[in-house]
């Protein structure tokens, strides 16, 4: 991490962003650590997808598509790509990933994840920018909470 923040300030960025997958492990004590250690080398911040990446793909999807594919609540449980492979046949992140990335409604997504709401939340204030109001989605199959 301090090699690619030494990096990433040789290379004059105005900030760095560090985005992984939480798996089991808990967002809200490695995000802000790693905060602070980005902040002690450039403006920046880390998220933490809650999960994996593809649980944010799944949860672009709408709640009859998950309840057909037999994926009840996205963020409760791992294997993010195996069950996403119900929806996407032979899913593959290196075939698949941006194209499932770019079909994203950004204001459902984050409506849905507390964890990508918190990227659009950092990206915002790296920007300088206030993202408009998070407005929550009730919905029983894509809200963990």
């Amino acid at each position: 991490m301090r090699r690619a923040l030494a990096l990433a300030k040789a290379r004059r960025a105005d900030a760095a962003l560090v985005l992984c997958d939480a798996d089991d492990d808990c967002p809200a004590k490695w995000g802000p650590h790693v905060t602070e250690l980005i902040k002690t080398v450039i403006a920046g911040a880390a998220v933490m997808v809650l999960r994996e990446y593809e649980t944010w793909i799944l949860l672009n999807y709408s709640d009859d598509q998950l309840r057909r594919a037999n994926v009840p609540a996205p963020e409760k449980v791992s294997g993010a790509k195996e069950k996403l492979r119900r929806l996407v046949p032979d899913y593959s992140p290196s075939e698949h990933q941006l194209i499932e990335t770019r079909r994203i409604d950004i204001a459902r997504l984050r409506a849905r994840s507390d964890s990508f709401d918190k990227l659009v939340r950092a990206l915002g204030a790296l920007c300088g920018a206030t993202p408009p109001a998070r407005e929550l989605d009730s919905s029983p199959l894509a809200r963990r909470t």
